[in-house]
């Protein structure tokens, strides 16, 4: 299962535990992308509480090295040593053994 650390870091910034994402958008500065504009919104079918909230690439970054830190989990595959590789209609998700581990699912030691 690979972790969405964006919307960790949007719940965290907005004091919203429980949002989910309803919307999000890339924003690029002369090329590259430099951060993502979330929309959350409690889960309902409404949604009328939505709330726009801007992450940039140094957060992203930021909440990876939490999340390894505070659960020696390999932040690309969640912990369980598979990365996502696709999807197809007839088959549905495909996975493959996680590179960044080595399909271990801990984080790598970094010296």
């Amino acid at each position: 299962m690979r972790p969405d650390h964006l919307l960790s870091v949007a719940r965290r910034k907005l004091g919203r535990p429980t949002a989910v994402t309803r919307a999000w958008e890339c924003i690029p500065f002369d090329g590259p992308t430099i951060g993502v504009c979330l929309t959350l919104a409690d889960d309902a079918e409404s949604f009328p509480n939505r709330e726009d909230v801007l992450i940039d690439k140094r957060e992203e970054d930021e909440e990876k090295a939490r999340f390894e830190r505070e659960t020696g989990k390999c932040h690309r595959c969640g912990g369980d040593g598979q990365d996502w590789a696709g999807w197809n209609h007839g088959t549905g998700h495909r996975w493959r053994p996680c590179k960044r581990c080595g399909a271990s699912g801990a984080a790598p030691v970094r010296p």
